[in-house]
């Protein structure tokens, strides 16, 4: 199971939100505003292949696996180590 940060900078309302719902639609815990951590069996092109309709010109999406972490008040550690 890969753990994968995403973030996303989207300009238009209903893009973003339906963004998000596909986000939520994984094991996820949002860390920051449009920012998640998500587990998945797929690859990074694989959620970002997902996800790129939604990101038009001028907008940002980025997707990486993350093995080491560290943060403060995101509640991404208690969250990891209950699903995993």
């Amino acid at each position: 199971m890969n753990r994968m940060l995403v973030t996303y900078d989207i300009s238009n309302d209903d893009r973003r939100e339906e963004c998000r719902k596909t986000i939520e639609k994984y094991k996820c815990h949002e860390v920051a505003e449009s920012t998640y951590a998500i587990l998945t069996n797929k690859t990074t092109s694989e959620v970002r292949d997902q996800l790129k309709e939604y990101v038009k010109k001028g907008d940002r999406l980025f997707v990486c696996i993350f093995d080491d972490y560290a943060g403060q008040n995101t509640g991404v550690q208690k969250w990891l180590e209950k699903v995993i």
